[in-house]
């Protein structure tokens, strides 16, 4: 079954009408696409996103910290708190 489209007359009107293709009546085709994608797109696209954005800020904080700790001469570089060598 193809989509079949036509015209229909409503109230003087004449709007576009459509039918539904086979694909889209399909159960398979609703599980994988409305359920799967829609997953997929909602909560692991950002939940990815915000991991790499994660690691990418730990990672400058990490350079960050050896980069002060270098400069400082601080036998310590893994403290928790953020202290500037400079005052």
């Amino acid at each position: 079954m193809t989509l079949t489209c036509g015209m229909q007359n409503v109230g003087g009107l004449v709007l576009p009408s459509s039918e539904a293709t086979e694909l889209k009546e399909s159960l398979t085709y609703n599980v994988v696409y409305e359920n799967l994608l829609y997953c997929l797109f909602v909560f692991l696209g950002p939940l990815l996103v915000l991991i790499v954005l994660n690691a990418c800020l730990i990672q400058v904080y990490i350079i960050s910290n050896q980069l002060e700790s270098a400069l400082c001469g601080d036998a310590n570089p893994r403290r928790l708190q953020r202290q500037s060598c400079c005052g």
